[in-house]
Formats: structure tokens, sequence, C-alpha cells
């Protein structure tokens, strides 16, 4: 499945090829990202904010759910199970910093 210069890749860059599996986690993290607003706080935050910066809906969620592929990317490297506290904890110390 080769992006054509007429059809937009859905990798981000012209003539990139994107397989079928990466269609399939992407898919995924954005069903998470849906149902993640609807039952974590930090999610509805998030893409609450995404909403206030002018983003449309199909755009905030894409912006969720690549902050969860970082989650679970990090989860995966340090052999962890999703902290919700931790999060938090990143999350205050990244707001201090600014």
């Amino acid at each position: 499945m080769e992006a054509s210069a007429s059809e937009p890749s859905p990798a981000g860059n012209p003539g990139e090829v994107m397989g079928k599996s990466a269609w399939v986690h992407r898919a995924a993290f954005q069903d998470l990202a849906r149902e993640s607003v609807k039952q974590c706080a930090w999610a509805r935050q998030y893409f609450a904010e995404q909403m206030r910066l002018g983003h449309k809906p199909s755009k905030a969620y894409r912006a969720l759910a690549n902050r969860w592929a970082a989650i679970v990317w990090k989860m995966l490297q340090e052999r962890e199970l999703f902290n919700q506290s931790r999060l938090d904890k990143s999350q205050i110390k990244a707001l201090s910093a600014v």
C-alpha cells in the first residue's frame, strides 16, 4: 500500500509507506484516546486544552492518542504497568518548569 502523489500519506510525509499493522496501531491508540476522555481526568483535561487551542476534535483526539503512545512506549521500555500517580507527578513537574 504505497501512497501516491495525489493521495496524502497517512504517515505524514509524501511518498512514505504506512503498513497495515501501523494502521491498526494508529486506530487502537485513537480508540484508547476516545475512551480515556470518558474515564480519565487528565485525558479529559488534555483534550479540552487541545480544543481550547482551536483544534478540531479529530486533531485533539490524535494529539491525545500520541500522548498515550508516548506513555505506553515508556511503560514498555521500563517494563512497568500504568501508574496514575507517576503521571500526575510528571505533569506537576512539567507545569512547574514553565
